[in-house]
Parts: structure tokens; C-alpha cells; sequence
């Protein structure tokens, strides 16, 4: 007589799961994954909790502006490596990206590439959008140019405890100020 065994469900293409009988090891079934047990599934690990986590920070804070979400995710002593001590704290870090989507209010962050290791998570993007109002850039402050952009970069985060807590960014400045007109051509 046939027995049943509970399946364990491993993700795949974000909707399947490959359910694997415990007894015959043999028997693969695939069947549509309930929404709760994608979620459950794709943060299982501390490195695919800490994906998600870096994932949520791009769509809901860049993309959508939820900045009620930022004390959330960031650490109280978050540090970004990338900016001035004076200016790479939590707060900082916050009035950045905020000045960015005052900036270009259809600002978009493109995921290009994500991996992680232990508790990093390295990230390569593209920003784009359109420059509205004033940004402070580099060479200074640049009034609205209403011109395109689209800005690559690689952002490294380290996170502990649920929260991102320290954050290296490298993004290409010199072509942002060149899509402004604030710089010539390479």
C-alpha cells in the first residue's frame, strides 16, 4: 500500500517547488508554491534573509520613498565607508537618498546583480531618472536640468542582526556630472 509523506518544498522559479518523497528519493513532483511558503522558502538562510533584506531597502526606500522603513533596516550605528565622516551616519545616509528623489522623483534603481556571502551582500546597480530640481553633486550644486540619467554603481552591505550596519558604495560620479552637462565628454 502506498504511503504518504510529507514533501519538503524547495524554490524554483520564484513559484515552483520540486517536492522530493522522503521514502523513494526518486519521485519528483512539481507543483505551485502558496505565496507564504515562497516567502518563507526564499528567506530560509541568513544569506537569502539578508538578499531580501538589501532587496526590500531598493524597492521600498529608493524606489518607492518609504522612508518609514529606514530606521527598520539600517542599524543605529550604520556607518557608510563611502562618505565624509561628517556625513556617514544613519541620518546621512537617509537625507541622501531623500535629496536624490526630490531631485528626480521618478527615480528608479535597477538591480543589475546581487550575491552574498556570510553577512555581505554585494549589489550592482543602475539608477535612473530625470533631474527636476537641484542635486548636490560633486562639482557642487546643479539646478534642475530636466536631462535623463542613468547611473551604474556596486554597493557592498554588511548586515547584522537583521539591519544593514555598514555599507561601501562606488557609483560613477564622472558620468552623472557629465549627463547633467556639468562636465565634458570623456
Amino acid at each position: 500500500m502506498p504511503r504518504s509523506h510529507r514533501c519538503a518544498p524547495f524554490r524554483l522559479a520564484g513559484i515552483i517547488a520540486v517536492c522530493t518523497c522522503a521514502w523513494s528519493g526518486s519521485t519528483a513532483i512539481l507543483c505551485p508554491l502558496p505565496a507564504a511558503a515562497q516567502q518563507s522558502v526564499t528567506t530560509s538562510s541568513p544569506v537569502e534573509a539578508n538578499k531580501a533584506l538589501v532587496r526590500r531597502f531598493i524597492d521600498e526606500v529608493h524606489n518607492k520613498g518609504n522612508f518609514a522603513l529606514f530606521n527598520e533596516l539600517f542599524a543605529a550605528n550604520y556607518v557608510n565607508h563611502s562618505a565624509p565622516a561628517n556625513a556617514n551616519d544613519r541620518a546621512a545616509r537617509e537625507q541622501s537618498i531623500k535629496g536624490f528623489r526630490e531631485a528626480s522623483p521618478d527615480l528608479h534603481v535597477t538591480i543589475d546583480d546581487m550575491v552574498a556571502e556570510g553577512d555581505k551582500v554585494a549589489l550592482r546597480w543602475t539608477t535612473r531618472g530625470t533631474e527636476r530640481g537641484p542635486i548636490r553633486t560633486p562639482l557642487g550644486t546643479a539646478p534642475a536640468t530636466d536631462r535623463p540619467i542613468s547611473i551604474p554603481g556596486v554597493n557592498i552591505f554588511r548586515i547584522v542582526g537583521g539591519q544593514i550596519t555598514d555599507e561601501w558604495i562606488v557609483w560613477d560620479t564622472l558620468s552623472w556630472v557629465q549627463q547633467l552637462g556639468l562636465a565634458g565628454p570623456r
